[in-house]
């Protein structure tokens, strides 16, 4: 690519969230779908230095376990993952709704920022233990394109 940066998104919603927050050229972007273990994969060959993961908790979440595939059929819920979270860093908050949304949007702001940021975290950690990725940030966002939280250096990216 020439570029040495790389960002990934699940789809529609991260994609056009990535482009109105941050600076990269249109052949940096690879719209993975569900197949981030096959993205990452196909990506390993081109030496690329850092990787922006970005887009909505409901499918980048699900990454806590590594680049898996996300689809609903062959995934846990991100609900599950991130009631999980939410346990570990305030046991006595209640994760109201079914869906990744919901749980944030229930949530309180400070509380929500800080689940976002934990997740990202912690899908950060998992991308950079397997291997699928040494340098990496990761950047949720609500279904707006709203930022939710991140976690990593975003420089790069501006």
């Amino acid at each position: 690519s020439g570029h040495g940066m790389m960002v990934m998104v699940p789809g529609n919603i991260g994609r056009r969230a990535v482009e109105k927050r941050f600076r990269f050229a249109p052949e940096q972007l690879l719209e993975t779908g569900n197949a981030w273990d096959d993205a990452f994969e196909l990506a390993r060959p081109f030496g690329f230095r850092a990787f922006l993961v970005a887009g909505h908790p409901g499918k980048i979440a699900k990454l806590v376990h590594g680049p898996v595939d996300t689809h609903s059929a062959r995934s846990g819920t991100a609900a599950d993952i991130l009631r999980g979270i939410l346990a570990d860093i305030d046991p006595e908050a209640e994760a109201a709704g079914e869906t990744a949304e919901a749980i944030f949007s229930s949530s309180a702001p400070a509380l929500s920022r800080r689940l976002a940021e934990t997740c990202a975290e912690r899908v950060r950690s998992a991308l950079r233990e397997t291997g699928a990725a040494a340098e990496v940030a990761v950047w949720l966002c609500g279904l707006e394109g709203n930022e939710l939280g991140h976690a990593g250096d975003l420089t790069p990216w501006g």
